[in-house]
């Protein structure tokens, strides 16, 4: 009897052992895989959020440009790039805003030392009238 109840232990204790869980864990498995689906699914959210506004910077960023380039080219066209009229390069231009500004500044910076040098030279002429107004003056007392 001893050996009976001993063999029925162990042979319970295999049929336990070999039960299926897979069951148990599938369910496991369900819960977990939902989720990592919500947490799929809010990254999805946030990325499109990112990326809604990622595009309203750059629409108001283009929109600033060409608020920019109307006021510069009704203003002062001169200050422009040469390559600007080419569609690829304005785009360009409106991509690297920090290039275009440079461009801008190195044009203006050239534009007033021309007026600056053409001031002087003004003034030297004024001059140099003075001068001769002042020995004509002089020398007629």
């Amino acid at each position: 009897m001893f050996i009976a109840g001993a063999v029925g232990v162990v042979v319970g204790a295999v049929v336990v052992g070999h039960t299926d869980y897979s069951d148990c864990h599938g369910d496991y498995s369900k819960y977990g895989d939902a989720s990592l689906q919500n947490d799929i699914q809010e990254k999805e959210m946030q990325i499109q959020q990112v990326d809604s506004e990622l595009k309203n910077i750059k629409r108001l960023m283009e929109q600033d440009f060409e608020s920019c380039f109307q006021n510069i080219s009704l203003e002062a066209p001169d200050l422009l790039p040469q390559d600007i009229k080419n569609r690829q390069r304005k785009k360009y231009y409106c991509e690297h805003p920090d290039e275009f500004k440079q461009i801008i500044q190195k044009n203006l910076q050239k534009k007033l030392q021309e007026q600056i040098a053409g001031e002087q030279a003004e003034l030297e002429k004024i001059d140099g009238l003075l001068n001769q107004i002042n020995t004509t003056v002089l020398t007629k007392k």
